[in-house]
């Protein structure tokens, strides 16, 4: 015996469309937790050199559910760790703003490279 289609999509869709929120969390924190390895690979000597890993240490994501998907954040910084951005968009800093911090993305090479391989 078989269902006709119709039947079959009226019965199935709402099963799948209520489980979209729960996939899309679920990918969304993978493709996060892959973003954070590849950034902290990048913290690891590959971009920028570690000497006290408080920037490496600083990494963190989170993941929030909104409505029918997921939003993501990769962070890096905070209060001990000022540092984070100049190392990630480059600029200038110290006295007067003289010095000239060269543009090393760690964390934004880290989430595109996730991203691509995202399911």
């Amino acid at each position: 015996m078989s269902v006709p289609y119709d039947t079959w999509v009226s019965r199935a869709l709402p099963v799948f469309i209520e489980g979209l929120p729960d996939l899309a969390l679920r990918v969304t924190e993978e493709t996060l937790e892959e973003a954070h390895r590849l950034a902290y690979d990048n913290l690891s000597g590959r971009i920028l050199q570690s000497l006290t890993g408080n920037l490496r240490a600083s990494l963190r994501t989170e993941v929030v559910q909104d409505g029918e998907g997921a939003i993501g954040r990769l962070q890096a910084g905070n209060s001990r760790v000022r540092y984070a951005a100049i190392h990630e968009f480059g600029g200038l800093t110290g006295y007067q703003h003289l010095t000239r911090i060269p543009r090393r993305p760690y964390a934004r090479p880290a989430l595109e490279a996730a991203a691509r391989d995202m399911p």
